[in-house]
C-alpha cells in the first residue's frame, strides 16, 4: 500500500526538480563572469597583471591615435581637395560672371558714345564681353550651391537676353540717327545695374564666403589625434618609471622604442598642422579676403566708368546717384591698400603702385571732364571721355588692368596655399598609423622577457 502510495505521489517532486535545475544554470550564468571578473581583479593586483594592464591601455591609446589620425587626416585631405576642385573654381566662375557683365554694360556704353566713329573693334570686345558673361552664367549654374545660388543665376541668366536687345536697339536707334536711342541704352544700363549685377554679385559673395569659410575650418588642428598621442608618450614615460623601479633596471628597449616613435608621430602630426593652420589662415588673410575687394572695387569702377560715360551719351550733367565717383574711388582705394598690406613680395608692391597711379590718374582727368560737362562744352567733354591719349576712357582702362592683375594674384595666392595645405596631409594619416602600430609591437616585444619573468 505504502508503495502504491509513493509511486502516485512522485510526479509532485518533478516542478521543483525543474525549478532548482533552472536557479542553478542562472547562477552558473552570473556566477562564470564575477569569478573570472575577481580573477582578473586577483590578477590585476599582481607585478605581471599590473604589467599586462598597463601595456593593454597603452597600446589602445596608440591604436586609437593611429586611427583617429587617420580618419581625420583623410578628411581634412577630402576638404582641401574640394575647396580646390570645387568649390574656389565656382567662386571664380562666379567672379567670371560678375566681372563680365560689368565690362559688357561699360562697353555697350563706350560703343554707343563712339558711334561716330564705330570701329568693329569696339563693337568685337562688346560681342566678346557679353559671350563671356553667357558662358560663365552656364558655369555658375553649373556650380551652384542651394537653392538661393541657383535662383539668383537664373534670374541673371534670364535677364542678359533682354539686356542684349536693349543695347541692339540702341545701337539701331542711334544708326538711324533716332534720339531714342540713348532712351534704350539708358534702360539696358537700368537692367545690368537693378537686375544683373546684383543678381551675379549675391552669387559671387555667396561663393567667396564658402571658400573662407572652409579655409578658417581648416585651421582647426586636429586636437583628438594630437591629445591621443600625447597621452600615449605620458602613459610610456610612466610606465618606463615603473618598470625601472620594479625591475630595478634602468631603461626597457621596447618601451623606449616605443617612446622615440611616438615621439617622431607627434612631431610629424604637428608639424603637419601648423603647415596646414599658416596655409589657411594666412591664405584666407593675404589671398582670399582681398581678392573679394578687389573684386567688388573692379565692379564699382566699371559701374563709374558707365556712368560717366552714359552722362556725354545723355548730353547731360553726371549723375552721382547713379554710381558715386568719389565712393568708387574710395573704395578701389581701400581694396588696394588691403591688398597692400598682405601683399609680401616685390612684384606685388610693383603690381599695387602701378594701381594707385592709374586710380589717381583717372580721377585728375574725370574733374576735367566733369567740369567740362558742367560748361555745356560737349566737343571737350567728349575728348576727354573718349579720345585716345589724356582721357577718362585711358585712365580707366589702366586701371581695370592693374585690378585685374592684382585680382588674378590675389587668386593664385590663394590657389598656392590651398596646394600647400593639401600637400601637408600627404602620408600624414598612414605614417602616423604605421608609427603607432610599430610602437604597439615595440611595448608588447620589451614587456615580453618581464613577463616570463613571473612565469
Amino acid at each position: 500500500m505504502a508503495r502504491i502510495v509513493g509511486a502516485d505521489d512522485s510526479w509532485l517532486d518533478v516542478p521543483r526538480t525543474l525549478a532548482v535545475r533552472r536557479r542553478d544554470k542562472i547562477k552558473e550564468w552570473i556566477g562564470q563572469p564575477i569569478q573570472w571578473l575577481r580573477g582578473a581583479g586577483d590578477f590585476v593586483r599582481t607585478t605581471p597583471g599590473i604589467m599586462a594592464a598597463m601595456t593593454l591601455i597603452i597600446s589602445v591609446t596608440l591604436l586609437a591615435a593611429g586611427i583617429v589620425t587617420l580618419t581625420s587626416t583623410d578628411a581634412r585631405r577630402t576638404s582641401y581637395q574640394e575647396l580646390s576642385q570645387t568649390m574656389e573654381p565656382a567662386s571664380y566662375a562666379a567672379h567670371n560672371l560678375y566681372t563680365s557683365l560689368a565690362l559688357t554694360d561699360t562697353l555697350a556704353v563706350t560703343g554707343l558714345a563712339e558711334f561716330g566713329s564705330n570701329s568693329r573693334q569696339e563693337q568685337t570686345a562688346y560681342l566678346e564681353a557679353l559671350n563671356r558673361a553667357a558662358l560663365a552664367g552656364n558655369e555658375t549654374a553649373a556650380n551652384a550651391s542651394g537653392a538661393d545660388e541657383l535662383m539668383a543665376v537664373a534670374r541673371a541668366n534670364q535677364n542678359l537676353p533682354t539686356y542684349a536687345g536693349l543695347v541692339m536697339a540702341a545701337r539701331m536707334n542711334v544708326r538711324a540717327g533716332n534720339p531714342i536711342g540713348s532712351a534704350y541704352l539708358a534702360e539696358a544700363n537700368a537692367l545690368m545695374r537693378e537686375q544683373l549685377l546684383p543678381a551675379a554679385g549675391e552669387v559671387f559673395r555667396s561663393s567667396s564666403d564658402r571658400v573662407q569659410a572652409q579655409l578658417r575650418n581648416l585651421t582647426m588642428p586636429q586636437w583628438w589625434s594630437v591629445g591621443l598621442l600625447a597621452l600615449a608618450f605620458v602613459l610610456l614615460v610612466l610606465a618606463q618609471l615603473w618598470l625601472a623601479r620594479r625591475t630595478r633596471r634602468r631603461l626597457n628597449i621596447g618601451f623606449l622604442a616605443a617612446n622615440l616613435l611616438v615621439a617622431i608621430a607627434l612631431v610629424w602630426l604637428s608639424g603637419s598642422n601648423a603647415v596646414a593652420y599658416h596655409a589657411a589662415s594666412v591664405g584666407t588673410h593675404e589671398a582670399a579676403t582681398p581678392y573679394t575687394a578687389l573684386t567688388d572695387a573692379r565692379i564699382v569702377a566699371q559701374q563709374a566708368r558707365t556712368a560717366e560715360t552714359l552722362a556725354l551719351v545723355r548730353r547731360g550733367a553726371f549723375n552721382e546717384s547713379q554710381v558715386s565717383f568719389d565712393d568708387a574711388t574710395v573704395q578701389v582705394e581701400d581694396a588696394i591698400k588691403q591688398f597692400d598690406h598682405s601683399a609680401s613680395n616685390p612684384t606685388s608692391r610693383e603690381d599695387v603702385a602701378t594701381a594707385r597711379a592709374a586710380l589717381y590718374y583717372w580721377e585728375s582727368v574725370h574733374a576735367d571732364f566733369v567740369e567740362a560737362l558742367e560748361k555745356g562744352d560737349y566737343e571737350a567733354s567728349t575728348r576727354l571721355a573718349l579720345a585716345p591719349g589724356n582721357s577718362t576712357g585711358e585712365a580707366f582702362t589702366g586701371l581695370d588692368a592693374a585690378l585685374t592683375t592684382l585680382i588674378d594674384a590675389s587668386r593664385a595666392g590663394t590657389r598656392s596655399y590651398i596646394t600647400q595645405g593639401l600637400r601637408s596631409t600627404t602620408g600624414t594619416g598612414v605614417g602616423v598609423l604605421t608609427l603607432s602600430v610599430l610602437a604597439l609591437l615595440a611595448i608588447w616585444l620589451g614587456i615580453r622577457p618581464r613577463l616570463q619573468e613571473y612565469l
